[in-house]
């Protein structure tokens, strides 16, 4: 950050530049990620419901088989 050399102006601002990318892309990967995390998390608990939801049906009615 502090250094004892004197930059030229378009080095710093090339410098300046390169750090406000770096910082946007490192915001955009992170919600990203934080994204598809929460989908994976939601993803997996609807299916959890479901498969709980199907285990209680069959648990609570069983199957006929057959003509009546």
């Amino acid at each position: 950050m502090h250094r004892d050399e004197k930059a030229e102006p378009t080095q710093e601002l090339t410098e300046d530049l390169v750090s406000i990318v770096q910082h946007f892309a490192a915001r955009l990967y992170g919600s990203r990620s934080y994204r598809a995390r929460k989908l994976v998390r939601t993803v997996k608990e609807a299916l959890g419901d479901e498969a709980d939801r199907s285990t209680d049906e069959s648990s609570a009615e069983p199957k006929k088989v057959g003509n009546p």
